[in-house]
């Protein structure tokens, strides 16, 4: 969980300017890759888990599901998906956009199945097309992976902070048995 300090000691102004920065960073990333880096650097896993599974609560409340059914499926709390839902009845603008810019594609229609069994029947008459589709389906399943592989890079994040607060730790006691 997020740990806030007691005192806060920016004016309104600076709080003001530091989240104009921050989101005018998050629209300075172009690729899921970038933004995977990002979010690996700024967040802990649990972290990054927590706001993945509140997009997909908000997603599961748009399209009609249960309480029940979202606990069971995200491993989350009555709570948890209650606070989603009231955002989402209260304003929910940024979770809808991102819920429609981020659809599952449609289900083919009868049309395209049948030419999907035209083109096996007749692949050399369409071999450019299925080379074009094989390519992009080999890419975005390599995209997929560069993007869990920076992500998984996340977890050895809270080994890495471990031994720096133990080597910061033992500088600060020697300079203190120094003194």
């Amino acid at each position: 969980m997020a740990k806030y300090p007691r005192f806060n000691k920016l004016s309104i102004k600076e709080k003001e300017n530091l989240l104009v920065d921050f989101c005018q960073a998050l629209a300075a990333l172009k690729t899921p890759q970038e933004v995977a880096e990002f979010l690996k650097d700024l967040l802990g896993p649990a972290e990054l888990e927590m706001l993945a599974k509140r997009l997909q609560v908000a997603k599961y409340l748009l399209k009609g599901w249960t309480y029940s059914e979202i606990k069971e499926l995200l491993k989350v709390s009555f709570s948890t998906i209650a606070r989603v839902n009231f955002w989402l009845q209260v304003s929910g603008k940024g979770y809808r956009l991102v819920a429609e810019r981020t659809k599952e594609p449609k289900p083919p229609s009868q049309f395209s199945l049948d030419m999907k069994a035209l083109k096996r029947a007749y692949a050399r008459y369409f071999w450019p097309e299925l080379l074009f589709e094989e390519i992009m389906k080999e890419l975005g399943r390599r995209r997929k992976e560069k993007i869990l592989k920076i992500l998984h890079q996340a977890e050895d994040k809270k080994e890495m902070l471990a031994e720096l607060n133990q080597y910061l730790r033992e500088v600060y006691s020697s300079k203190r048995s120094r003194s």
